[in-house]
């Protein structure tokens, strides 16, 4: 399932979790973009307990959708069965496996609203700094 957002992208699939003591697991997984942060890409990892987050740059997901990319936390990796998502953590490491289609559209969608490499034309560098210098009071 995707749908747009007033200024947003929210794309929902499901994933299968390979690992040691979970091979196999199918985990829905919601994709987000909001304009308003325009370089990064949340996703969260619904599980048995808490959803999992976590957020990282769309144009590791747009370049990973070709070639392998990223380093540290979060690698991509196009694969014969779809996109890998490596990520680690102090906790462990999984391996999700995603379809290629629904990560696809969510970056057609995001383009949409911010084409890639346009991100700095579409942040408030005004209320960035203020809430950088004054915590956002200023």
């Amino acid at each position: 399932m995707h749908n747009y957002e007033p200024r947003g992208v929210v794309v929902e699939t499901r994933a299968f979790l390979e690992g040691v003591a979970r091979d196999g697991t199918l985990l829905p997984v919601t994709f987000t973009y909001v304009a308003s942060d325009p370089w990064a890409v949340s996703m969260l990892v619904h599980t048995a307990g808490p959803a999992v987050p976590w957020t990282f740059a769309r144009e590791l997901i747009a370049d990973g959708l070709n070639r392998p990319t990223g380093e540290g936390d979060v690698l991509i990796t196009p694969t014969a069965e779809g996109i890998g998502i490596g990520l680690t953590s102090p906790t462990g490491v999984a391996i999700l496996k995603v379809g290629r289609a629904p990560l696809e559209r969510l970056i057609e969608q995001t383009e949409l609203l911010v084409p890639l490499g346009a991100e700095s034309d579409h942040v408030n560098w005004d209320h960035a700094l203020s809430t950088l210098a004054f915590g956002g009071e200023g």
